[in-house]
């Protein structure tokens, strides 16, 4: 097979999908988010008291 195309995938209907994801997963976002969605992670801090600055990264990769 030449391309995604070929193989039966659809780039412009993947974009789509992705930008309604952001749309719904940043309707979660709260003052712990540092940052928002993109690539294939985010930080949020977790304010835990007997750390100085704590965060977590997470991050997932489909």
């Amino acid at each position: 097979m030449a391309d995604y195309r070929e193989a039966g995938v659809d780039i412009d209907k993947a974009n789509s999908l992705i930008n309604k994801l952001k749309e719904e997963i940043s309707s979660t976002n709260n003052e712990y988010v540092i940052t928002g969605v993109g690539g294939f992670g985010a930080i949020i801090d977790v304010n835990l008291k007997e750390f100085k600055n704590p965060i977590i990264s997470v991050s997932t990769d489909g």
